[in-house]
């Protein structure tokens, strides 16, 4: 995109200067980039690539994109109520790899799935933390 609005040989000899793995080619990539990109172009991008560190990088993407953190609970939650069988299973394993009997409610309603894959998984997991909860 950004070669479509800028001079597009000077955007992929940046692009060669990021990917070249040499600290010194990327830092002039980063310092040309910032001299000749516009807000909101610069805004957005030059923390992408910039060396700031991971922290800051989520703190950019929450404040440009309005993101929230969400708790690992919360993820699997969501993607046991996604409509994707595979996921849903992946979610499962994940929730009793972590020990979360609380989503096992959720997973026992999948047990029922159309999906063989994710019903028996359902079943299997859901097992697992009743195990999981008998122990604890």
């Amino acid at each position: 995109m950004l070669g479509l609005i800028y001079a597009q040989k000077e955007i992929l000899d940046a692009r060669y200067w990021i990917a070249s793995g040499r600290p010194e080619l990327r830092s002039n990539a980063v310092e040309f980039l910032d001299s000749r990109l516009t807000n909101p172009f610069r805004q957005r991008f030059l923390p992408l690539i910039e060396d700031l560190g991971t922290q800051r990088l989520i703190d950019t993407g929450r404040t440009l994109f309005k993101l929230r953190p969400v708790t690992y609970p919360t993820v699997l939650w969501q993607l046991l109520e996604t409509a994707d069988p595979w996921m849903q299973s992946c979610a499962c394993y994940a929730a009793a790899d972590s020990r979360m009997a609380g989503l096992r409610g959720r997973i026992e309603r999948l047990t029922a799935d159309s999906s063989p894959l994710l019903a028996e998984t359902a079943r299997t997991v859901s097992a697992r933390l009743q195990t999981t909860m008998g122990a604890s």
